[in-house]
């Protein structure tokens, strides 16, 4: 049995999990909403008009800054980003600037924090629904360096709270990340990239999709919790797959169809038109290029991954992107 910290310490003063919830929630310091919605609009406006809007900077001592730089200017037509070289202080100014409220002045042990991350994305940095006073009592339950079962009970709470304040605002970003279809855009980006090794280009790929990811929207109650937005939907469609090995859950037929056949996946899940979510791996196949399409592993080693699911044997796509979640959130919860 793993000893938790935070559990041992609630135990210890008898505090109900609905009270630590309810106080967590009720003490964090959000932007109110109408306020929320004119700063949105003149981020936006921002960025969109090729105005000053900042980012924090990327790689050590922010050397690889210019990689972010680039990116936006050519997806966003913007050549006026600023990095943020204390890494803080234009989040910090803009809580200020939004609530009213100043830390060490009119309010104390308050953590200046991003809820969703992506630091490094211009819609995000400054976003006023994205930025919140958290007391730091509870900021260690947010943090990435965080894990148990009390981190992920506030962490489920928490960002569903958020969710319910600012859905319209998040469903925009989104909108805005589909509508440059950030996905296509960031590949053919890192491919262009001279002067950088592969494993260079494999590690800025993987950030700036992390940085302009979609944001998973739940509803209160789904069977896949707000918090899995912090897993990389590989391995949180992989998981789920495999959980559903585990419980030997028959899949039925018609949404089976939405994994394994090339046009219903594209159609339910947005993935590349010849590759669908699952391939059907054939054991007595000597081959050992069964994971590859087109001359390119497209697919999961077959010696490594499989999902047995209704009675066959699959191997599971590598070309998972962050955009997709939500429609295997809605798979998963659609399952009869």
């Amino acid at each position: 049995m793993v000893k938790d910290s935070y559990s041992e310490f609630l135990k210890r003063f008898n505090i109900k999990e609905k009270d630590f919830l309810e106080y967590g929630k009720e003490s964090i310091i959000y932007v109110p909403k109408d306020i929320v919605k004119e700063e949105w609009k003149n981020l936006k406006d921002r960025i969109i008009n090729n105005k000053e809007v900042y980012i924090r900077p990327y790689g050590n001592n922010g050397k690889n800054s210019k990689i972010f730089l680039d990116f936006i200017k050519e997806v966003f037509k913007n050549s006026n980003i600023k990095i943020d070289t204390s890494r803080n202080s234009r989040p910090q100014l803009c809580l200020k600037q939004y609530t009213n409220l100043e830390r060490g002045k009119n309010i104390q042990n308050y953590q200046v924090s991003h809820i969703f991350g992506m630091t490094k994305n211009p819609y995000m940095f400054e976003c006023p629904w994205n930025i919140a006073y958290i007391p730091k009592l509870f900021d260690p339950f947010t943090g990435h360096e965080s894990n148990g079962e009390w981190t992920q009970k506030f962490q489920d709470f928490y960002l569903q709270d958020v969710q319910d304040k600012f859905q319209e605002f998040i469903e925009d970003y989104n909108n805005i990340m589909l509508e440059n279809n950030i996905v296509d855009r960031i590949e053919s980006f890192v491919n262009n990239l001279k002067g950088y090794n592969q494993k260079q280009k494999k590690t800025f790929k993987e950030n700036l999709l992390d940085n302009f990811k979609i944001i998973t929207i739940t509803k209160r109650g789904d069977k896949i919790k707000p918090s899995t937005y912090k897993m990389k939907i590989g391995k949180f469609v992989y998981d789920s797959m495999k959980k559903l090995e585990k419980e030997n859950k028959k899949v039925d037929e018609e949404q089976l169809e939405y994994l394994i056949n090339p046009q219903k996946s594209h159609e339910y899940f947005k993935t590349k038109e010849n590759l669908p979510v699952l391939k059907e791996y054939d054991e007595n196949n000597k081959s050992c290029k069964q994971h590859y399409v087109d001359g390119y592993q497209r697919y999961r080693s077959p010696s490594k991954l499989t999902i047995k699911l209704n009675g066959k044997r699959y191997m599971i796509t590598k070309e998972l992107y962050e955009y997709q979640r939500k429609y295997f959130n809605k798979w998963f919860n659609e399952l009869k």
